[in-house]
Parts: C-alpha cells; structure tokens; sequence
C-alpha cells in the first residue's frame, strides 16, 4: 500500500475545532514564521516613514507597501483559521485515510463556499486510488488550495480536482475553469500548502491556462534519492533592473553592488531602500532563476538571498550562484524567519557566509553588509 508520509507524528495539544491552537504544533511554527515576514516590512516601512515626516512621496510608498504586508498577514491568519475546520475532537492528527475518502471530506467541507458562488466542484479518481493513503496533513494541503482555488474563480466556474498515480509518485491537479481573479486575489493560502508539501518531500508549482489556472502538487509515494544540484546553464533574459525610490543621493560609480533576492515585494523594497540609503548599489529580483542572472551580468559584491522562496530556493540558488567562477568573490548572506539552532547549522554547513534572521533590525543589516563588502 502507497502512503503519502506523514509531517510528524506530533500530537496537537488541545483538539477543540474551535480553538486556533488546537492545530498541529509544526503548523503554528510554520504560521508563525510565515508571519514574520510581512510583520518585518510593517516595522521596517513604520520607520523608514518615522524618519521622513513630509516627504509625500516616500510617506506614500512607505503607506503602500505596510498596507500590502498587513494584507498578506491577514489571509495568513484567515487561512490558518479554516484549516481549524477539518479539526475532530477524536481523530488524532496522525491519522491516515484512502485518498478518495480524504478528496470526499475536504471538497464536502468547502461545498458551502462553492455553493455560494454558484461555483460546482468535480473529482477524477481512477480505481488505484482506494490503495493510496494520505497523512491529516495532505488533507490540509487539499483544503488550502481547493479553497483558494473556489475564491480565485469566478461565480459560476467549475473547479476540477484530477489525481494521477505514478510508480513513484501522487500527482494531483486542481484547475479553475473560466478567468481567473488571480491579480486580485493573494495567494496566501498558497503559501503555506507550499510549505506543508516541502516537508512532505514534495512540490507545488501554479501555472496559468487558457481557461484560467491550475495548481500542480507532486508528493512522493516512494523514498527517493536525492540528485546532486545541478547549476542553471542557461540563464533567462535579464529581467530589467528595480529601482527603488530615491531615499539618498545616488551611489556613486564605485558603490559596492549588493543583490537583493526575496520573493515578498514588501520586503524586498525595503532592503532595497536601506542598501540604497547606505550608499550601496542594489538589484532587486524575486527569484533565484532571475538572481542568477542578474548575478552574472553585474557581478555583485554582496547577495542578500531569501531561503524560503518557492520553486528555486535559497540553498539552490547558494548551489547555482557558488559554479560561477566570477562570483566566487560574492558574499551570500542568508534571510529567514526561520532561526531555530537547526536551522542556523544546516545554513552554516551550507556554505553562506551571514545570517540575517527576520525580522531584522536595520543596523544590524548595514553593519554585516559592511563587514562582508570591505
């Protein structure tokens, strides 16, 4: 029998549905440092603006970016709070079901929110399914996208839940039939179903059609064995250069050059405007395919580098950025709210030569970039 492997065998500690800590304990610590980041760019942007009474210009940027971080922590929570609803006060998070009954119990729990908006939600199960079980945790996975899937169609859409089996893999896709909201919904839900695959060894990719959108999430039925990194050979086309408002005279020619890579534009502009007022020379991206890139073309002294980002993450990023023989002067300094003692090893064994926990405080940023530069 296939069995999706479990996140842990932890037990949560007070089991009430209506109670936002009955979750899993590896759950609240993913939230909580998910919630870190925009809290980060709330206290950043507060006084960055605290610094600049009556410039409107900087007084705007500052006001939109903590508006955009306040957002983003709201649909974390809002999210977190749904997932209370597949709670049971007997059933231990522990427990495995056959996938189909697992697929039943989510899209039955959010049929009122399909109803709602006129919306039909369908399953495509094939008969090798009743033989694949699937961990609490892979219900809350289903739960997070299935809904932000429902609230990213439009009313009256339908949303397609398809499961295909492989020897050594469980490939499910929920699609969205009809245009999607996708730039006015954000997708916070989605965050922390990228999470919960990550530590089930699996991946979550999002891709656009030409009926609307779809979600593909591929989770290991197997023990798999590890490839080494392989570097990206064949970079993309130089994304232009961000530009972050002016804060301080430009930089001169001879700036050092700083690399900023971290997928939340909130927090991404702040770095950039702390570099840029420090008197560095900075390049915004907000992936890694695109940092190696930049990285090629203009030569960085300093790469402040995001470990939490989907798709390429920091440590592959580290991998491909590390094969350059041109870059091998760089400094990679890691960024993640994530700073338990475990953590903070695996980055050091990595290689990077800083640590930067989030939230971070503003002199302690310049005064490593500063020491990494010289």
């Amino acid at each position: 029998m296939s069995h999706v492997p479990s996140l842990t065998d932890a037990k949560p500690t007070d089991t009430n549905p209506d109670n936002l800590l009955a979750m899993p304990s590896p759950l609240l610590h993913i939230l909580s440092r998910e919630l870190c980041v925009p809290l980060t760019a709330i206290l950043g942007w507060s006084e960055w603006l605290s610094e600049r009474v009556g410039d409107t210009q900087q007084q705007q940027e500052g006001l939109r970016h903590i508006r955009s971080a306040a957002g983003k922590m709201l649909c974390l929570l809002d999210d977190y709070s749904s997932l209370a609803q597949l709670g049971n006060e007997e059933e231990p998070a522990s427990t495995t079901m056959a996938l189909p009954v697992a697929v039943e119990r989510v899209c039955s729990g959010l049929e009122p929110l399909a109803r709602q908006r006129r919306q039909q939600l369908r399953v495509e199960l094939n008969d090798q399914f009743p033989h694949v079980t699937v961990a609490f945790w892979f219900q809350q996975v289903l739960w997070l996208v299935i809904r932000y899937m429902l609230r990213l169609a439009p009313e009256g859409a339908t949303v397609v839940v398809v499961c295909e089996p492989t020897a050594r893999a469980l490939h499910l896709v929920i699609s969205s039939e009809g245009d999607s909201q996708e730039s006015l919904m954000p997708p916070s839900g989605l965050n922390l179903a990228r999470l919960l695959v990550r530590r089930l060894g699996g991946k979550l990719v999002v891709e656009s059609t030409e009926a609307g959108c779809r979600v593909l999430i591929e989770l290991p039925t197997a023990p798999q064995v590890a490839a080494p990194p392989v570097p990206v050979t064949a970079p993309p086309a130089l994304p232009p250069a961000a530009h972050v408002s002016s804060v301080a005279p430009p930089p001169t020619a001879s700036a050092r050059k700083v690399l900023v890579i971290d997928d939340d534009e909130n927090l991404l502009k702040l770095l950039g405007a702390v570099m840029l007022a420090a008197g560095y020379q900075p390049y915004l991206v907000t992936d890694g395919v695109q940092g190696l890139a930049v990285a090629r073309h203009f030569s960085p002294d300093v790469v402040l580098l995001d470990i939490g980002m989907p798709g390429m993450d920091g440590f592959a990023t580290f991998n491909a950025l590390r094969v350059e023989p041109h870059l091998a002067h760089a400094k990679i300094v890691a960024l993640t709210a994530y700073t338990s003692t475990s953590e903070r090893e695996r980055i050091a064994r990595h290689g990077f030569d800083g640590f930067i926990p989030k939230p971070f405080k503003r002199e302690q940023l310049i005064q490593i970039v500063s020491e990494l530069s010289a």
